[in-house]
């Protein structure tokens, strides 16, 4: 018997082995000793054993929870930093977008106007309607949330620009502009990732009602309820708002469309 079963292959040798040595060989692997070989790699090609794969998992949130929370304090930390002079009960035009001081060399000007405002009242008002908005996209990866900032910004200030005289001589700052660019995009990402009705039918919402604002704004050239407000707001610029609504969608757009090309679908682990 014993030269018998020294005899035997080496596959039929180990199916001999009892199951429970098996199933306990497997788990200490992270994978299912009965499992067919094919089966061992997911279909990714992840090489993580899935016995780790929830610790890895719970690295990777607590991780992106914590840049989510740099992301935040860092846009608040700008927002307090050019805004120092109100505290005092003043208003500073040095970071504000001008085209004198800008012809001049102080191209910064572009990149931080949209987080200056002129009174207390316009930084809380357009702060809370910008932070309401930003964190509805906390889904979206960070590259494309800084591009969905920057052309909305721009876009704000182009349409500022070309369409009205005032920012010549009065210059343009305010995150109005981004903010309506915002609610636009939340409302289209409610539409789109709604898991009722409900919520589909307030993205709808959200999204005429703002971008019928600034088509009605961009098209009289006042801002709706501007005599209602109850602090100061400097001179509005109408077509900021639309400008905003306009270069928020382009991103939105681009999302959308790179998402359905083949080249766009994530590269499998190696």
């Amino acid at each position: 018997m014993k030269a018998t079963a020294l005899k035997l292959p080496l596959a039929e040798r180990g199916c001999a082995e009892s199951q429970p040595q098996r199933d306990e060989y497997g788990r200490c692997c992270g994978w299912s000793a009965t499992q067919p070989r094919s089966d061992f790699l997911p279909s990714d090609q992840s090489i993580v054993p899935s016995a780790l794969s929830p610790e890895l998992a719970a690295l990777d949130q607590s991780l992106r929870h914590q840049l989510w929370r740099c992301e935040l304090t860092l846009l608040g930390a700008i927002l307090v930093a050019l805004n120092l002079p109100l505290f005092a009960g003043e208003f500073s035009s040095r970071f504000i977008y001008h085209p004198v001081p800008l012809a001049a060399g102080e191209w910064w000007r572009v990149l931080t106007h949209p987080f200056v405002h002129v009174s207390a009242y316009h930084l809380v008002l357009d702060a809370a309607a910008f932070f309401l908005a930003y964190t509805e996209l906390r889904h979206w990866p960070a590259r494309d949330r800084g591009a969905l900032l920057l052309t909305a910004a721009l876009g704000g200030l182009f349409a500022a620009v070309m369409a009205s005289p005032l920012v010549a001589t009065h210059g343009l700052c305010g995150l109005s502009g981004v903010a309506h660019g915002l609610m636009a995009v939340v409302g289209l990402e409610s539409m789109q990732r709604g898991n009722d009705r409900l919520i589909r039918w307030c993205g709808a919402l959200c999204l005429l009602g703002v971008t019928g604002k600034g088509l009605w704004e961009l098209a009289t050239g006042d801002v709706l309820f501007a005599s209602l407000h109850p602090g100061p707001l400097g001179t509005p610029i109408a077509a900021c708002h639309a400008g905003g609504i306009l270069g928020a969608l382009g991103v939105w757009l681009w999302r959308a469309v790179s998402a359905r090309k083949p080249f766009a679908r994530a590269r499998p682990a190696v």
